[in-house]
């Protein structure tokens, strides 16, 4: 009499392992969503404002998503990596995805126009972030995904960095403004 029955202790279970996968996939697809929009500035097709700091629309939005997707991401994994049993549940697909879509992301941003300076269309590889920075994330996204395949823990850790990397170039390109 209104009672629910109660689901399986399996079905749970299955459903907390998934969880990883399923973040990890979304965590990419947003960064390469992202990474998309920023490249689409990078080309001139989103325009900035002709007045200093007129930003195409959403920027606010899709930096904002992509900094804390990045943040939080980067420290989901790096716990998943201190942990016993987490990492295993991260596929490597899915990580080398995510290590792959931080570091377009990050790239994309950077060669992207500073609104700041707008009209003069500078951009933001201009600025404070060389070149070094753009290859060292490279460097480390690469490593990441291979080890991914090597030692899921290791791709675990290695990613979560590439996450926190690829986000202070992506906030540090644009000077703070």
């Amino acid at each position: 009499m209104g009672e629910y029955p109660l689901e399986p202790a399996h079905r749970s279970r299955v459903a907390w392992d998934r969880l990883p996968s399923i973040l990890a996939w979304a965590a990419a697809a947003i960064l390469l969503f992202a990474a998309g929009y920023e490249a689409l500035q990078a080309l001139g097709v989103l325009e900035i404002g002709p007045q200093p700091g007129q930003t195409p629309t959403g920027e606010t939005s899709v930096l904002t998503v992509a900094i804390l997707t990045l943040a939080g991401g980067g420290l989901a994994l790096l716990l998943c990596a201190c942990g016993s049993g987490w990492a295993m549940l991260v596929p490597p697909r899915a990580l080398q995805a995510l290590s792959v879509s931080a570091a377009a992301f990050a790239i994309a941003r950077w060669l992207s126009y500073d609104s700041y300076y707008a009209p003069t269309l500078r951009r933001m590889s201009e600025g404070i972030i060389g070149r070094g920075w753009i290859v060292a994330l490279v460097a480390l996204a690469v490593v990441a995904a291979w080890s991914t395949s090597r030692d899921r823990r290791a791709g675990v850790a290695l990613t979560g960095s590439v996450l926190w990397l690829a986000g202070f170039i992506a906030l540090v390109a644009s000077g703070g403004h």
